[in-house]
């Protein structure tokens, strides 16, 4: 005397949380590598391909792509992961997947540049250095120099009264010569 039971479910399948985080650094042009191993979770072998997500930057790679994974109980595959940046900007990221039939591991993959440390300095065997008393020197001259053509021209003309035109006396004498025509 047992009873059926119907029930709706409804599922909804999502990409699992990543495994692990891989960061690497590395110089300009140069490439560092971080190697880990991975086996099957099962006791038979199991061929895999890794890759990185298309997002991810293009400074990544990693060895091998496919083969086989070895089955539980032994060492396990290696694979590498590579990092060489090409320009220097922010913190390079990657999303790396390997997969099997019936896994999936998921690794987030961090390239950084080592801390930037500027040259030092102690002395130098050219004399670049500005006298601050020569350049006060050199803009109070130029200051002193400075002229204003507007008042110059107009202290000139107060100066000779030759160039004080008469309009009116010009004007007349054009309608003048009009009339007279």
């Amino acid at each position: 005397m047992g009873g059926r039971w119907i029930f709706k479910i409804s599922l909804e399948s999502t990409e699992p949380d990543e495994d692990d985080t891989i960061i690497i650094h590395s110089p300009l042009n140069r490439t560092s590598s971080v190697s880990f191993k991975l086996q099957n979770r099962y006791k038979n072998f199991s061929s895999f391909q890794a890759h990185f997500l298309p997002d991810s930057d293009s400074e990544f790679n990693i060895m091998p792509k496919t083969g086989e994974l070895e089955p539980l109980g032994r060492e396990g595959k290696t694979f590498v992961v590579s990092f060489t940046p090409v320009e220097y900007g922010k913190a390079k990221k990657g999303k790396l997947i390997i997969e099997t039939d019936e896994l999936y591991w998921s690794f987030i993959v961090k390239g950084t540049f080592p801390q930037y440390r500027p040259p030092n300095v102690n002395s130098s065997l050219i004399d670049n250095r500005v006298d601050h008393t020569a350049l006060k020197h050199q803009l109070d001259d130029k200051q002193k120099k400075k002229r204003n053509i507007v008042i110059d021209n107009i202290k000139k003309n107060a100066l000779s009264p030759s160039k004080v035109y008469n309009f009116s006396a010009v004007k007349e004498s054009t309608v003048n010569q009009s009339v007279k025509k």
